[in-house]
């Protein structure tokens, strides 16, 4: 690959055998492929900018990373797409920009029958060119100079040649099998005799396209040593004839298109100058006319002056129109220049709302903040607080069940009090505790039982006056229905109240 050194000279790294043998390649090429400051032969310059695009575009950079670059040995006359069976080289790597206005690259030789062929002139010290192949306009300044249209130019390779298109384009052979340099037709017979059939008709081919004889001239008479002799020792001289008169043809060639195209250019401009005449010819025809018809057209001229003067009166008053509507106008750009003007305070006023916005925005993020944080600390006091609670009301609980039983024992213990109070009154008046019972409520307190205690003991006191005794059961009475009405008894004959209660009669 190409590198630039410490003295900014572009220097080739070379490839070992082994990596060479392991890609398949016979050789390299590596010099000057282009020249975006000076033009070609044919005084047609490829800008820098237009090598740059080339080398920027995405297709050119897929074809280089893929290795698929590829070159044919000489160009193709009828096409400009790559033939696979003609190819002999492929472009290593980007080509490398150098100070001078020159492109350097790196060409592999491929082991393609054409690769051969090349490898074959390269053994032999042919030091070969390099020439682009593409399409696009040629745009001419007018002085008389030429160059390509970098955006229409599609560059589809580069091809091997004789006679590069860039006199500089000269190509150096680099290989590490470097053997003695055999005469031009040995080494082109050499090659294509150890290729196949197929490889031998494409190499055939080739040479035949690029004009160059590769048979050697064997002698009628063999014993003829001196002959043998003269032509050895003229074959260097004979090749080196050969390549010159290649260059010569090639030029020739280059040449003979340039004039032909500068023909065709020619015969076109002497079409357009025939066609002007003809105009020209039939215009002075038509004035002779004209001329012998002047009556006619001095009163046409008069009809056209007052048409004129009309138009000129006509103008005038588009004039004023123009003019009005050049103040509407201006009038209107100036409300524009308000309106912007208004429409930029506005945006400014807007940009003005948008911060404070945005400042509000954050604020509202702060105190949202602050409030999250106050109502976790707000949770954690809660939780502390249901947790204090619950401590606090199973103690509640335990004390009400605590107190709840003291209070039963104090129930029972009135209970029982209740109870032998009323066994003391029952004792102290006489009697059985039932029949204190039986004249309270359910729930009764000792102020009740003491105001019963008293009745009862006043109820005795009237019993004790009757003047039979009431208390004896054994007395029987026997009750006979009597037929004589019931008279009503007096008012002495009243029965006390206590009475009836102790009969449990009710009134």
């Amino acid at each position: 690959m190409l590198k630039e050194s410490k003295t900014n000279q572009l220097e080739y790294q070379k490839l070992s055998k082994e990596e060479m043998e392991s890609r398949g390649i016979l050789g390299r090429l590596i010099g000057i492929c282009a020249d975006f400051k000076n033009g070609t032969r044919n005084s047609r310059l490829y800008s820098e900018d237009l090598w740059e695009k080339v080398f920027d575009s995405p297709i050119m950079k897929e074809k280089i990373k893929n290795k698929v670059c590829y070159g044919e040995l000489g160009h193709p006359v009828d096409r400009e797409e790559i033939d696979m069976e003609k190819v002999a080289v492929c472009l290593a790597e980007q080509p490398v920009k150098g100070k001078d206005g020159k492109l350097r690259a790196v060409f592999d030789i491929l082991s393609t029958p054409n690769g051969k062929l090349l490898k074959a002139l390269c053994d032999y010290g042919s030091t070969l060119g390099i020439s682009s192949r593409g399409t696009g306009e040629v745009i001419d300044d007018g002085f008389g100079n030429e160059s390509v249209d970098p955006d229409s130019y599609v560059c589809e390779t580069f091809d091997v040649v004789l006679v590069p298109a860039v006199e500089s384009a000269r190509l150096t052979y680099v290989t590490e099998s470097l053997e003695n340099k055999k005469s031009f037709r040995e080494s082109l017979e050499k090659t294509i005799s150890e290729s196949s059939e197929e490889d031998q008709a494409v190499m055939k081919e080739t040479l035949k396209e690029l004009n160059i004889d590769y048979q050697t001239e064997k002698s009628d008479d063999i014993n003829d040593t001196h002959e043998e002799e003269t032509v050895e020792s003229n074959e260097v001289d004979e090749s080196n004839e050969l390549l010159e008169a290649l260059k010569s043809n090639e030029d020739l060639r280059k040449q003979i298109a340039e004039l032909q195209e500068k023909l065709s250019v020619s015969y076109t401009k002497e079409a357009e100058l025939t066609e002007k005449l003809s105009k020209y010819q039939g215009t002075v025809s038509r004035l002779s006319k004209t001329a012998m018809l002047s009556e006619g057209l001095k009163q046409k001229t008069e009809t056209l002056e007052k048409s004129v003067e009309e138009n000129k009166k006509l103008i005038e008053s588009k004039e004023e129109e123009i003019s009005k509507k050049n103040n509407e106008i201006l009038s209107l750009k100036e409300k524009y220049s308000t309106l912007v003007k208004r429409t930029r305070t506005s945006e400014n006023e807007l940009n003005e709302s948008k911060s404070e916005v945005k400042n509000l925005k954050e604020q509202l993020k702060t105190e949202r903040r602050k409030s999250e944080s106050i109502q976790e600390n707000l949770n954690k006091k809660i939780q502390d607080l249901q947790g204090d609670l619950e401590i606090k009301t199973n103690e509640y609980n335990s004390k009400i069940a605590k107190a709840n039983k003291v209070v039963e024992s104090y129930k029972s213990i009135a209970d029982q009090s209740i109870e032998r109070y009323v066994e003391s009154q029952a004792r102290r008046l006489g009697m059985k505790p039932i029949e204190i019972k039986s004249r309270l409520e359910k729930n009764y307190s000792f102020d009740e039982i003491d105001s019963v205690c008293e009745d009862l003991q006043k109820y005795k006191l009237n019993i004790s006056k009757l003047p039979f005794n009431f208390d004896d059961r054994s007395v029987k009475v026997k009750v006979n229905e009597s037929k004589d009405p019931i008279l009503a008894r007096s008012v002495d004959d009243s029965v006390d109240d206590d009475l009836y209660n102790l009969a449990k009669i009710k009134q």
